[in-house]
């Protein structure tokens, strides 16, 4: 028998007043279970043109529009909590954390980097108790410090539940 498959909720936001992600990601991590996707609403005219199928096979980075996902971490045998992860596929090569203190989006303290690969992307470990509104910054700005195609203010969250 088929389980049954939840749609995510879709929301719609401004890259500068981001507070329905912040709260979704806050009642996620809370219940210790869900995930999010979230990326640019970037336009059609400004996405670089598709490439072959050997060329995205043979090719030496990610997506040019960022796409990042963030899973709530959840409770241990211990009744601790695991850390969350925050990863972001991107396509502006190798070293993102790197190019991202160069922009001065540092990884906040206590966070840990678990993978800076230049076709797999960059994978940290949150803390358990990272305020929302530090992590959704965070995903936010360093998405797009790494996207390689003009993003503006429109972004795009699924929240998925347990």
């Amino acid at each position: 028998m088929a389980v049954p498959t939840i749609p995510p909720r879709r929301i719609l936001l401004q890259r500068s007043l981001p507070d329905a992600l912040t709260d979704a990601v806050a009642e996620l991590d809370e219940a210790g279970a869900g995930w999010v996707n979230v990326g640019p609403a970037v336009d059609e005219e400004d996405l670089p043109p598709p490439t072959s199928g050997l060329g995205r096979f043979f090719g030496g980075t990610g997506p040019a529009v960022p796409h990042a996902t963030w899973v709530a971490g959840g409770a241990r045998r211990d009744g601790t909590r695991r850390p969350s992860q925050l990863g972001i596929e991107h396509g502006s090569g190798p070293k993102a954390v790197a190019r991202l203190r160069e922009a001065a989006v540092h990884v906040p303290p206590g966070w840990t980097v678990r993978q800076d690969h230049v076709r797999r992307g960059l994978v940290l470990s949150v803390p358990a108790g990272t305020p929302a509104n530090v992590l959704v910054l965070f995903l936010l700005d360093a998405s797009a410090t790494l996207a390689t195609v003009p993003v503006g203010d429109r972004w795009l969250a699924d929240v998925y539940t347990g």
